[in-house]
């Protein structure tokens, strides 16, 4: 296991990976990047209850400037049957910065609710929003943004003024009364063996492909 004491060496991996022509969601067969949601589990118990699960659906982002890359499409990461009726989440995504992450190097874009005019209602495959109302999220180094589900967003694309590429990692989770629709859930305390990890990352590469285009 490495030892990756500084938060600027979480970009130091990322970047080589890359540097190798590798993705950087490899950088989760290292223990330190796995655990690095440990640190929320007081909020997810908060807003998901004791009990809560990790799914199968993990992501590391590198966003080159010079290749003008953006990240990921406009997308909900469910449909509004990720609330309850009343609103709570049954879903939530932990998006973590490591880099700094900025509107130049492509940032996460979010439409808050109240500017959703579809948000949590079944007609919320129409896009229909305020554009005034879009905002940018900027982040810091050791920020986190949870978000539920329901909520629309996508990731910038990097430009000529950017300083460094945005890298940032992202984890999922659910309410364990909630019925998975995924073939496995997680512990998500656990640190899994290097086999299975490895397994689980390439599965990631599959699951994800539509928003690559990989070559098959």
């Amino acid at each position: 296991t490495s030892k990756l004491s500084l938060k600027s060496d979480f970009a130091s991996v990322v970047a080589k990976l890359v540097e190798n022509n590798l993705l950087g969601v490899f950088a989760l067969v290292y223990d330190e990047f796995w655990a690095l949601h440990f640190q929320y589990e007081e909020i997810f118990k908060h807003f998901l209850a004791d009990g809560y699960k990790m799914l199968p659906a993990i992501w590391v982002w590198h966003l080159d400037p010079a290749k003008k890359e953006f990240g990921w499409e406009p997308h909900r990461d469910r449909d509004y049957t990720a609330l309850d009726k009343d609103g709570k989440p049954k879903f939530l995504t932990l998006w973590l910065p490591i880099t700094d992450a900025d509107p130049n190097n492509g940032c996460i874009y979010v439409v808050p609710a109240q500017h959703d005019r579809v948000y949590g209602s079944p007609q919320d495959t129409n896009i229909n929003f305020e554009f005034n109302g879009v905002r940018a999220l900027p982040a810091k180094v050791g920020d986190a943004f949870i978000w539920n589900h329901a909520i629309f967003h996508w990731g910038g694309r990097a430009n000529d003024y950017a300083t460094h590429p945005r890298m940032s990692i992202a984890f999922e989770f659910m309410r364990g009364d909630v019925t998975p629709d995924k073939d496995k859930i997680y512990e998500p305390l656990q640190v899994m063996p290097f086999e299975e990890r490895l397994s689980l990352i390439a599965k990631q590469i599959i699951q994800y492909t539509h928003m690559y285009d990989f070559d098959e």
